[in-house]
């Protein structure tokens, strides 16, 4: 079917602004519209990705704060959601737009950028593929498919709550939850958007059909779809599918990497004596603490150096870290050792 269908849920259970999405996208069919859709959730949840552990959540934190936990089935990390935050879909079946994973990406959330700007924020895409306003992070997105469709999702945050954000995070101690809640802080939605979502919404229909070359229309969901969403209901709020997901996540790994956005890691143990966190922000080591009977000590010496310094300096105390190395050299946070003549 020809057209872009736009969808506006409006603000939906926290269940509700998972099935949708997942529902119409595991319903795609090859004559399905390209789809647009938003929503909000109505109350604080926390999302997990398909494949990592619930281990890496801190659920005292969570259960404290009466939240609910939704296991997503496509990747990415642990986030918390919540009001403030307008979530967006582009679904569509797949095959129908073709090329790398990247540059399809890339092509989707493009035409996005009216819609911040529309909003009052400045937004660019960085060479990362970040949606970025400066340095800091304005949206979160991802993408993935499910059954017969595909979808790029990303979102609006008009405010972000970075200390509630770090604490559902499992931590050794709250020295790293302070670490990672100052980190997003600075790097995630610190600057607040100043126009309403209805002008993001009708900014992000215009722009997307007219990159698409489709026009752009009101409609609904099919019978068929709210079936799949319903199914998705069941799925996602079965209590075993965040413990016992469909496929088994492995534990965590060690040490633990949280990123904060692209660029921006921070590295600390879950378990095990003694406790650090070291920070890598785009290329260079930002801080390493280490925490050794109860007081915490900044390693300065370190600071604005490549990570390997700070590698050296974690191995010279008799603290394991070829698995630090092999952590930001996963996500590509290393760089090039420097070479003494």
């Amino acid at each position: 079917m020809d057209g872009l269908r736009v969808i506006d849920f409006g603000v939906v259970s926290p269940l509700r602004s998972q099935s949708i999405w997942h529902g119409l996208t595991s319903a795609a069919e090859p004559t399905t519209p390209t789809t647009l859709a938003f929503m909000s959730p109505e109350a604080p949840y926390v999302g997990i990705g398909a494949h990592r552990s619930h281990e890496e959540l801190n659920w005292e934190a969570i259960q404290s704060m009466g939240i609910g936990v939704i296991r997503r089935m496509v990747g990415g990390g642990s986030v918390y959601l919540d009001a403030d935050q307008l979530f967006f879909q582009v679904i569509a079946p797949l095959g129908r737009y073709r090329g790398a994973r990247s540059a399809v990406i890339n092509r989707l959330l493009t035409p996005f950028l009216a819609a911040y700007a529309a909003v009052g924020l400045d937004a660019m895409m960085d060479s990362t593929g970040e949606i970025v306003v400066g340095d800091t992070k304005v949206c979160g997105h991802g993408a993935g498919e499910i059954d017969g469709g595909m979808a790029v999702v990303g979102n609006l945050i008009q405010h972000f709550d970075a200390s509630t954000a770090a604490s559902v995070l499992a931590t050794p101690h709250p020295m790293v939850v302070d670490v990672l809640s100052e980190l997003m802080g600075r790097f995630v939605a610190s600057t607040r958007p100043t126009g309403q979502q209805a002008d993001f919404v009708t900014s992000a229909s215009i722009s997307l059909s007219a990159a698409l070359e489709l026009e752009s229309y009101r409609g609904v969901v099919s019978d068929s779809e709210w079936r799949s969403i319903e199914e998705f209901d069941q799925k996602l709020s079965a209590p075993e599918s965040v413990l016992l997901p469909e496929f088994p996540p492995a534990k965590p790994i060690e040490p633990h990497i949280i990123k904060i956005r692209s660029g921006v890691y921070a590295v600390f143990p879950l378990a095990g004596s003694p406790i650090y966190v070291l920070t890598v922000v785009f290329g260079f080591v930002e801080r390493l603490v280490i925490l050794r009977n109860g007081v915490a000590s900044d390693v300065v010496e370190v600071s604005g150096r490549p990570p390997f310094d700070a590698i050296e300096v974690l191995h010279s105390m008799g603290i394991p870290a070829a698995g630090v190395e092999a952590r930001l050299a996963g996500v590509g946070a290393l760089g090039q050792k420097e070479t003494v003549r």
